[in-house]
């Protein structure tokens, strides 16, 4: 009795434990069944032991009262201790994952709490994440972390199941303390030698809560647990680890997921972007062992989830490539019409917004059957040009529209010259082009280092009425070709876009790359070159002066610098100036300086080709370097040396 109080009947004297010293501790049990396991506790003067005013309930006290066989409050069922069985559904070293009810989240072993002491909390589906596997241990009736069999799952160090049934679960080291664990099928959740049922606060609504000990209560759905063996990740890709391939949308544009700006942490962003098969960025290869996909040109980064977004669903956690480390990375190839890439989580890559445009990102979502996850892998092949004539042989480009007019490189525009169509003239240099085999592109053919491409300032091969064609310096970027015999679609670049006169058949069209179609600007046809006959007047390097009709017979002469040369002009005739003589080279059908052999005549290269600007164009003295410097002689009174685009030497 409390404070040694005698054996009285008033609840103000509670029944307690304390240590034995035989004074008003003594006991009789009195059946009140035949079996004999339920009756009264007594004591000596016929009192007995009572719920403290009949409550029924969690933490109340007991009292000696007046015995009445009728009060429930007095009687009590004798229950032999139970065995604690683990009834655990998997085999010992069976790995398998605690879902929460609603099937979204897993227990999983996460940051450090204190010490050797680990949180356990829920977490998003991640198959690959070795923090979520669990084992049974049957000896022990414990479980155990699949990665390090001798941390348990635990109460917190220094606490029992009896004095805080209401506290946080971790992993520890295995002591035998606080560790036994049994599986309650009927409730389907795990419970604790004290008979605490193991659950989630917030129902599965919600990943990084902390799963805790509780009273159980059968009808909550935050007390439902679900055992998950692993399974085998099965993977099909149906390529071998040593091919590249594009991985392409199948939305209409069929534009290729590419390797675009670095965004930090060495991570580089994954965006839509035409199809350019030149393009390394588009190349992707299988790596079976670790079930990812490596970009091709850097096996060691694979495509994943940015870091910290783990497998979050949504437009804004865009996918990007980063340096494998095994954490969000993993993926399937599943066959069928959609939802053919999908993550270990089970979400699949889908273009944002379902957006077929330029520049768009990607990331993962749930599967369905829209057509913005849906892909199929282009293997990257020869891109074979099929030139249908050998390097080095000079022809025309003519449109087979009704005009029959030639490609020709006409306006200067800095670095580079716009093309355009014009009628075909045989002395016109800029009309004329040759193969380039090793490099798949077509050359200017007086001046080889330039080559057909797309405009400056177009970082791929985007088409439509702006991205012009233009001839300049080869770099390999956007310059290649293939020829494709037939009436149309004839000049194709390596995304499968055509070479297109925009104005259809005007004299002056702009070239443009465009999808292909079946209409006749976009067919061409390839002619061999006429060779132009050279008239000249005098012999190969035979000296001669240029004198004008004019009756004075002024001879043309070098006056003040101007660019990278001399501006020529009219002065009277002086045999003895060095400077009023010049010779004829016919390999390079070029007009050249008696006093500088390497300087050449030539037009202003900032106006060649543009008749509007005749007024500018003005006739230099530079060095030669084949750029507007092809001169020929016509018999005639007048519009006897013509040079570029057939234009005439005047005053």
């Amino acid at each position: 009795m409390q404070y040694n109080q005698r054996y009285v009947a008033n609840y103000g004297i509670y029944v307690v434990a304390k240590e034995y010293s035989n004074q008003y501790q003594t006991f009789r049990w009195v059946k009140t069944s035949k079996a004999g396991l339920t009756g009264q506790f007594q004591t000596p003067n016929d009192k007995c032991l009572e719920i403290h005013r009949n409550h029924n309930a969690h933490n109340y006290p007991l009292n000696i009262m007046n015995c009445d066989k009728k009060k429930q409050s007095q009687i009590w069922k004798l229950m032999k201790k139970p065995v604690f069985t683990p009834n655990y559904p998997l085999a010992d070293n069976k790995r398998f994952r605690v879902v929460v009810a609603g099937g979204r989240f897993y227990f999983e072993r996460t940051h450090a709490w204190s010490g050797d002491q680990f949180y356990v909390q829920t977490r998003e589906d991640d198959q690959f994440k070795v923090e979520q596997y669990w084992t049974f241990d049957k000896r022990t009736m414990t479980i155990r972390e699949a990665a390090r069999p001798n941390f348990a799952i635990s109460l917190r160090r220094g606490m029992t199941f009896s004095n805080y049934q209401n506290d946080w679960i971790v992993t520890r080291p295995y002591d035998g303390k606080g560790q036994k664990i049994r599986w309650d099928k009927k409730r389907q959740t795990f419970r604790n030698p004290a008979g605490h049922c193991l659950y989630d606060p917030n129902r599965g609504q919600s990943a990084n809560q902390h799963p805790r000990w509780h009273f159980c209560m059968s009808k909550n759905p935050a007390f439902k647990l679900s055992i998950e063996e692993q399974q085998e990740f099965k993977n099909f890709f149906p390529l071998t680890d040593d091919v590249k391939f594009q991985i392409r949308t199948k939305m209409s544009s069929h534009r290729a997921l590419t390797v675009r700006e670095h965004i930090g942490g060495y991570q580089y962003i994954l965006r839509m972007k035409w199809s350019n098969p030149m393009d390394s960025n588009q190349y992707f290869s299988f790596d079976k062992r670790t079930h990812t996909i490596r970009q091709a040109g850097n096996r060691n980064m694979a495509i994943g989830s940015r870091i910290g977004y783990n497998w979050n669903v949504g437009a804004g956690y865009h996918l990007v490539v980063r340096a494998y480390d095994g954490r969000y990375q993993q993926v399937q190839w599943k066959d069928g019409k959609s939802s053919n890439i999908r993550a270990g989580s089970g979400k699949c890559m889908d273009v944002a917004y379902n957006r077929d445009t330029e520049d768009n990102t990607v990331c993962w979502f749930q599967c369905h059957s829209h057509l913005n996850q849906a892909w199929k892998l282009v293997q990257k092949g020869k891109f074979e040009p099929n030139f249908p004539l050998r390097d080095g042989v000079k022809f025309n480009i003519f449109t087979r529209q009704n005009g029959k007019r030639v490609v020709e490189a006409q306006q200067p525009s800095g670095n580079q010259i716009y093309l355009r169509m014009n009628h075909l003239n045989p002395t016109n240099q800029n009309q004329k082009w040759v193969f380039d085999l090793r490099t798949k592109s077509i050359r200017m053919a007086y001046r080889r280092d330039w080559a057909i491409g797309t405009i400056n300032g177009y970082n791929d091969w985007q088409f439509g009425h702006h991205v012009y064609l233009v001839a300049r310096q080869h770099n390999g970027r956007f310059q290649t070709f293939k020829y494709v015999d037939g009436a149309k679609k004839n000049l194709q670049n390596p995304a499968g876009q055509c070479v297109q006169a925009r104005e259809n058949d005007n004299q002056w069209s702009y070239l443009i790359w465009n999808r292909c179609h079946n209409h006749a600007n976009q067919g061409w046809r390839i002619e061999k070159a006429k060779e132009l006959q050279v008239k000249w007047v005098t012999g190969d390097q035979v000296r001669f002066q240029i004198h004008s009709g004019f009756k004075n017979r002024w001879a043309v002469t070098t006056s003040h610098g101007f660019l990278d040369g001399y501006i020529m002009r009219l002065q009277r005739t002086n045999p003895m100036d060095l400077g009023q003589w010049f010779f004829y080279d016919k390999r390079t059908l070029s007009i050249r300086s008696k006093k500088q052999p390497t300087y050449a005549l030539s037009h202003d290269y900032r106006y060649a080709g543009d008749v509007s600007q005749w007024r500018n164009n003005r006739l230099l003295l530079r060095r030669f370097d084949q750029k507007f410097q092809f001169f020929n002689f016509h018999a005639g009174k007048s519009g006897n040396i013509r040079g570029h685009n057939d234009m005439c030497m005047t005053t």
